[in-house]
């Protein structure tokens, strides 16, 4: 499951990186806005700023690499 990575993710990074969830068939307008179609979907952004998404589960290890990446700005406006 994705959840417990993340929540894993978020706790490593604590005061650098905040993860938040939505469940999209609740949250239906907010989905549309941001263009998810399909769960789950990452989206990363800095200062309200898209900086990157993706489209279905990864992997733990690619999460952590690619938290990494976008904190030190090597990822921006990329599809994950």
């Amino acid at each position: 499951a994705l959840a417990p990575a993340l929540e894993r993710l978020a706790a490593a990074h604590r005061g650098r990186l905040r993860v938040a969830t939505l469940l999209i068939d609740r949250a239906p307008l907010i989905a549309e806005q941001f263009g998810v179609a399909a769960s789950p979907t990452l989206l990363a952004f800095e200062h309200g700023e898209r900086l990157a998404q993706a489209v279905g589960f990864l992997p733990e290890g690619l999460l952590q690499l690619l938290a990494d990446e976008l904190l030190q700005g090597a990822v921006a406006g990329d599809q994950l």
